[in-house]
């Protein structure tokens, strides 16, 4: 899912929203509604959020997403990679569809925690879901090891080769995003980082006769990629782990593949590891993903990530 920045007045701020929820009945979800804080309005009485895609299509559509929200009355708490930074009570919940699918919540009260609107990464899930941390662990976010910047270019150049990448090329990675946050829970930081390798003849200006020419070439030289890894320490080794890849030949005027950052991570089913709340960001858009680490990986060492509503579903994103 796609929301389109230049449609909306981001008047005070946004953060991303993710929305875990669905049911067999809408009344027991079996999966835990989280959202993304995506803005508020200037008089604080509305609040907007990003519905992932995926969650609509698992839900069966927007009135069925609708009814999922509705489901459980529980006011809404505002986490940050686990530690709950408050709540608020909304008096109605809907879903709309007119840029995407985006949750509007209505408030009886101005929102009160004006400091919360500036941060990024805000995710909001039912009270009623939430686990709190125990006191020793108040945050799954980790200071990053030294060298982070270092072993993520070489884990990043690593996975592009993967890619059928000339060596020559992966000179030009550059780091999109940064996070270190402990998912497997072993109290050992893993670091997860967003790159890109951008198109070396995309024009750098807004020149319409360069991109025309630009767009003229064939498919293979309009090609873009980016990545989000994962890298664990094995030892004194650091292991990459692809989380998504994505290529893209460009194919419009001021186009540009988007940047993935972790914006948000909780364990929302009891596993002891932590499911991730991933923005991908465009010059124009926004798309929202919450991925799922599969326990059923053969190699124990290496976590494959799944679509949180849709397991089914590739992350090896190819358009």
């Amino acid at each position: 899912m796609a929301v389109w920045l230049k449609r909306f007045s981001l008047a005070v701020g946004w953060g991303l929203a993710i929305s875990l929820v669905a049911c067999a009945t809408p009344a027991i979800p079996s999966k835990v509604p989280v959202l993304l804080l995506f803005q508020v309005s200037p008089d604080r009485l509305t609040l907007e959020a990003i519905v992932p895609n995926s969650l609509v299509r698992y839900a069966g559509g927007i009135e069925r997403t609708r009814q999922m929200l509705n489901a459980d009355p529980a006011p809404f708490v505002m986490v940050q990679f686990g530690k709950a930074l408050g709540e608020f009570q909304p008096t109605s919940r809907h879903v709309v569809d007119t840029f995407g699918a985006i949750a509007i919540f209505k408030l009886a009260q101005p929102f009160v925690h004006s400091p919360l609107i500036a941060q990024r990464g805000i995710a909001l899930l039912p009270r009623s879901r939430y686990e709190p941390l125990p006191a020793t662990s108040p945050t799954f976010q980790h200071n990053c090891p030294a060298r982070a910047q270092e072993l993520v270019l070489q884990g990043g150049r690593q996975e592009f080769g993967r890619m059928g990448i000339a060596q020559s090329a992966t000179a030009r990675v550059a780091i999109s995003s940064l996070v270190c946050v402990d998912i497997d829970g072993d109290q050992k930081s893993e670091i997860v980082a967003g790159l890109r390798l951008d198109n070396p003849f995309r024009p750098v200006a807004d020149d319409a006769q360069a991109w025309q020419a630009f767009l003229n070439l064939p498919r293979e030289q309009r090609l873009e990629y980016s990545l989000l890894i994962c890298l664990h320490q094995e030892g004194k080794t650091w292991v990459s782990t692809p989380i998504i890849r994505h290529s893209r030949a460009l194919s419009y005027f001021n186009d540009s593949i988007g940047s993935y950052v972790l914006a948000n991570a909780y364990d929302l089913n009891g596993d002891r590891r932590l499911e991730l709340v991933v923005q991908e960001i465009g010059l124009s858009t926004i798309n929202v993903w919450l991925l799922t680490p599969d326990l059923q990986t053969t190699d124990p060492n290496k976590i494959r990530w799944l679509d949180y509503y849709l397991p089914e579903r590739s992350l090896d994103i190819r358009e």
